[in-house]
């Protein structure tokens, strides 16, 4: 599995005729995203939320829709995203929806995803992800940047 970083969320992907990927916090990136996978013949699948964000959420709805990707969260997340279209009232924004999760990660160590196992650690602040023997990594950068 190959990584390509947008600032702040990250594409986990495979290469080859029937190249997939995995997207983690999409917020903003779609535009940027959105032809990377068309450039590179990548059929996003999977969503995971790793921080409950009004950007995420809004997102995570509009990716769900256009890709029939499937949407991976833990109940704690979905709980404080529930929260937000309140917040998108107070603040005057129209048009957020709660994605549908496609499946609760709690209780879960590691999952399937198309042949690949994902293992996932989990503490009472954060949850951590490794795919194979890669971790996923954190993203903090500012231009989208290739990391292997």
């Amino acid at each position: 599995m190959k990584f390509q970083a947008f600032s702040p969320c990250l594409l986990c992907y495979s290469k080859g005729p029937n190249a997939w990927g995995i997207l983690f916090d999409p917020t903003n990136e779609w535009k940027n995203i959105q032809p990377f996978l068309q450039k590179n013949n990548i059929q996003l699948r999977y969503i995971f939320l790793t921080q409950p964000t009004f950007k995420n959420a809004f997102r995570i709805a509009q990716i769900k829709q256009e890709t029939g990707a499937k949407f991976f969260s833990f109940k704690s997340d979905l709980l404080q995203l529930r929260n937000l279209p309140r917040l998108a009232d107070e603040v005057n924004v129209c048009g957020i929806k709660v994605p549908h999760v496609d499946r609760f990660l709690d209780g879960l160590d590691q999952i399937d995803l198309d042949g690949n196992v994902l293992k996932i650690k989990s503490s009472e602040q954060s949850h951590h992800y490794q795919i194979g023997n890669q971790l996923i990594p954190p993203v903090k950068v500012e231009t989208p940047c290739e990391m292997e």
